[in-house]
């Protein structure tokens, strides 16, 4: 049987321990600063805002539809201040968000998305693939594949880079990036 993940693109993709951990290296490929403000939506855990809270971020909550879980694009616009440098964008367990209107907002307002795909890395929205409408998308692996651990960071837009050889970042710890190739046979 021969397996291959759809979002993953060596060219475009880095392995990490977690998928907070690839959050982390999106914070700082976007080059967000102590005190810029992140748009994120009222649900979600803790444990995956804390890449933006090491990063010094101030966070500022959208509402978001208790049965859908869609982001109120209307909310998310009202919050947007010259300090907003990131919305992230949650895919709700396989739940799309209204993609068009959410990138016409990036493109209006100029913010990059970071697109967190926690719990949704087989999804898709028609014939495209969950991680591949917003700047910078992130996966958490052991959610959905049989592993101990591991995360992905792609990123979308060539505009921003991250090379993890140039970043001495004390949060990450190395991934057994053979054992997930091996599963993802790229």
């Amino acid at each position: 049987m021969d397996f291959k993940l759809a979002i993953y693109d060596a060219k475009r993709c880095t392995l990490f321990s977690m998928g907070r951990n690839a959050m982390y290296a999106a914070c700082r490929a976007f080059g967000l600063k102590p005190h810029d403000e992140v748009l994120t939506p009222a649900f979600d855990c803790d444990v995956s805002l804390q890449p933006f809270k090491v990063s010094g971020c101030r966070l500022k909550f959208f509402r978001s539809e208790p049965y859908t879980f869609s982001a109120d694009i209307e909310d998310i616009k009202r919050k947007i201040t010259p300090k907003t440098k990131l919305i992230h964008i949650i895919n709700h367990f396989g739940m799309p968000q209204d993609w068009d209107k959410l990138l016409a907002l990036r493109e209006e307002a100029g913010i990059p998305i970071l697109e967190d795909n926690a719990y949704s890395l087989f999804s898709r929205l028609g014939n495209k693939a969950f991680g591949t409408f917003g700047d910078m998308s992130v996966f958490s692996l052991w959610k959905h594949l049989p592993l101990l651990d591991g995360g992905i960071l792609r990123i979308n837009n060539q505009k921003y880079k991250f090379e993890l050889a140039a970043h001495k970042i004390p949060f990450f710890y190395s991934v057994d990036a053979h054992k997930l190739l091996y599963l993802m046979r790229v």
